[in-house]
């Protein structure tokens, strides 16, 4: 027989060679490409994007209840892309040989996008009874992995996939990381949600990033729950010898190895993360990390435990960072103990707090403020120093720039006097505040952009 399979634009293959009637074995010559885009529908995974053109060249023998291929099918551009944890390799080219209803990857090669190579290679055998039984092996070189403003680093990769790829095969190697550049922001982001979006007539570019719909769900109806879906073992090791954190005042470097275990649906990491070296600067005083560590709870959330100490005339202080890294606290502790609101100032005057000039009791605003970028505006130590300096107002507030903090005091009853203090240079204001009667109010202030007086007026009704 002689003929041609087409399918639209995913299937174009020439068929030549015999077909038997009865009993017996084919003979069919089998060439032409199919497209990968064929595959979507049997994805389960709804993020992840295959695509690519394969070539086939070969011969289809054997009995018709179990026949098998003998040839070549080449890769060429080639894609796979993981929507929600933003893989991308693209480029992807190669050949996988076939014997029978066995497969051997030569080399299938791509390139990460942002950096770095990946390959892969190893073979699967095609007992379906058996679980397809696989070994392969994935290997990657300078892969960039970043996280735009926050995380900057490279990793090479020599990972083993083995067992019934049906069920789940162990996934193990080693992962192991160049230099690590992690920068803590001026303002820790806020926690944001994940929301479900229905796209209703998107545009062409973007139907074609997403997942196929499921044609057994009528549109607008909500997913049915997930299943326990694919849960493979995980047997991996993480080296990262030279981690430096820096910002909000921290300059330090880590190192250590991690053992990933439990399956892709339940990660655990095991083993930390620690000290190399480091310092903690607050305003002009520099403290050396005397202690420091991270570690992982409940799977994969990282949890510090950093600790920076000075000695401040006759007290050791000591400034503890504890918990999950996207949440965590700050206390000052002494040797011998005192308030935290004591601490922060024999820290940075070697004085206690009701003993602190003016001037310095506006440099302890601005630490405060610094540390406000990192724990927020918590009452308890704030509080603490007001009542300390007898003012009126010391507060934290967010702005543009990270934090500003205010200082005032009434001298009489109806005048107000504060400072204004925001963390980066020249952002210093005075203002004075005059109530002149119940609801009419003189406003000014004065600071390195220059000055200006209004009238405020209130009612009530």
């Amino acid at each position: 027989m002689n003929g041609t399979l087409r399918g639209g634009e995913t299937i174009n293959l020439r068929l030549d060679g015999s077909v038997p009637a009865g009993a017996g074995n084919l003979d069919l010559g089998l060439n032409g490409t199919v497209d990968l885009a064929l595959l979507r529908p049997f994805i389960a995974n709804p993020s992840l994007v295959v695509t690519g053109r394969t070539t086939l060249a070969g011969r289809v023998t054997g009995p018709l209840a179990t026949p098998g291929y003998t040839g070549t099918i080449a890769l060429s551009n080639g894609r796979v892309a993981d929507i929600t944890s933003g893989v991308d390799v693209r480029d992807l080219a190669g050949t996988i040989r076939l014997a029978g209803r066995n497969a051997s990857f030569g080399s299938i090669d791509g390139n990460v996008v942002g950096g770095g190579t990946i390959s892969l290679s190893g073979d699967v055998e095609g007992d379906v009874a058996g679980g397809l039984p696989v070994n392969l092996k994935v290997t990657g070189r300078d892969v960039r992995v970043r996280q735009q403003g926050v995380l900057d680093t490279t990793a090479d990769l020599d990972i083993t996939v083995a067992g019934r790829a049906t069920t789940a095969p162990t996934i193990g190697g080693t992962i192991t990381l160049g230099r690590v550049d992690v920068t803590i922001p001026d303002r820790l982001p806020l926690s944001v949600s994940t929301i479900d979006v229905i796209h209703k007539n998107p545009p062409r570019a973007l139907a074609a990033r997403l997942p196929p719909p499921d044609p057994r769900r009528p549109p607008g109806e909500p997913a049915a729950p997930a299943g326990p879906g694919f849960a493979a073992p995980l047997d991996l090791t993480v080296k990262a010898a030279r981690i430096f954190v820096k910002g909000q005042g921290i300059d330090a470097q880590f190192g250590g190895s991690l053992q990933v275990r439990g399956t892709t649906a339940a990660p655990q990491i095991l083993g930390g993360i620690e000290l190399v070296r480091g310092t903690l600067t607050i305003l002009t005083q520099r403290l050396e990390f005397s202690r420091g560590n991270v570690t992982f709870q409940d799977g994969l959330v990282p949890v510090l435990d950093l600790a920076a100490s000075t000695t401040a005339g006759d007290v050791t202080a000591t400034v503890n960072v504890t918990g999950p890294a996207a949440q965590p606290q700050i206390t000052f502790t002494s040797s011998p103990e005192l308030p935290q609101d004591e601490v922060i100032s024999r820290l940075l005057f070697n004085r206690a707090s009701q003993e602190l000039s003016a001037a310095e009791a506006i440099q302890l605003a601005q630490a405060v403020a610094q540390l406000a970028g990192l724990t927020g505006s918590g009452p308890g130590v704030i509080d603490g120093i007001r009542e300390k300096l007898g003012l009126d107002r010391l507060g934290v507030e967010p702005n543009e720039s990270g934090a500003q903090l205010e200082v005032g005091k009434y001298i009489t009853d109806n005048v107000y006097v504060g400072v204004e203090q925001g963390t980066e240079a020249g952002s210093s204001r005075v203002k004075v505040d005059i109530d002149i009667t119940d609801n009419v109010k003189v406003q000014g202030s004065a600071g390195s952009d220059g000055s200006r007086v209004g009238i405020g007026m209130e009612w009530d009704y």
